[in-house]
């Protein structure tokens, strides 16, 4: 059932990359991968991170801890508006949220 999920999951996220430039704008998947983030990742990123088991959910307190002990993390709603901050992104999509000239 796990290979179902990941093949799942990461055909949701190419899909959802490919409607954000259908629409003219540039996707950027943030996540943190062996300690490093990454603002984009590659289709082969994305895979990795729906096959990993042991990813760690990153909120903005974990970020550092993850990047640390060389960590793949999957971020929060925080974590991703401290990301998408340090990499001059003023507008971002989350889940169901859209965030507008956030201030980290």
């Amino acid at each position: 059932m796990r290979s179902n999920i990941v093949v799942f999951n990461s055909m949701v996220a190419v899909e959802v990359e490919n409607a954000v430039r259908e629409h003219g704008a540039v996707p950027a998947t943030i996540a943190i991968l062996n300690g490093v983030p990454h603002i984009g990742l590659e289709r082969d990123q994305l895979e990795l991170l729906g096959k990993s088991t042991d990813v760690r959910k990153c909120s903005r307190r974990d970020l550092g801890v993850a990047m640390g002990l060389r960590e793949t993390g999957a971020t929060t709603v925080a974590g991703t508006m401290v990301l998408a901050s340090h990499a001059d992104i003023p507008v971002f999509v989350t889940g169901k949220h859209v965030l507008s000239g956030c201030i980290v």
